[in-house]
């Protein structure tokens, strides 16, 4: 149900803040789970911070910093070249 998505969203934003230091003005500027916002196939960049959408073949899609898409030059700067990780490596 969208209680419990919401209730999920809530502890992971509360989690990431307290105990994996991210910002806490993520806690005070009032984020909410937004259904609409993608949520399948997400990974972590924990070097940029960005949210990538990843397709199939495991390579970056499409890449969010905050509610802002990464721009397509951005994205092949960072990710031209580089080799997708092992399902071993992806944690």
């Amino acid at each position: 149900t969208q209680e419990l998505l919401a209730l999920i969203y809530d502890m992971a934003l509360r989690r990431l803040v307290e105990e994996k230091e991210y910002p806490r003005e993520m806690l005070e500027s009032g984020l909410r789970f937004d259904p609409f916002f993608s949520i399948r196939g997400l990974a972590v960049d924990r070097e940029n911070g960005w949210i990538c959408h990843l397709s199939y073949t495991h390579k970056v899609a499409s890449a969010w910093e905050g509610r802002h898409r990464v721009s397509r030059p951005n994205l092949m700067a960072e990710y031209s070249g580089k080799r997708s990780l092992s399902p071993s490596e992806r944690k």
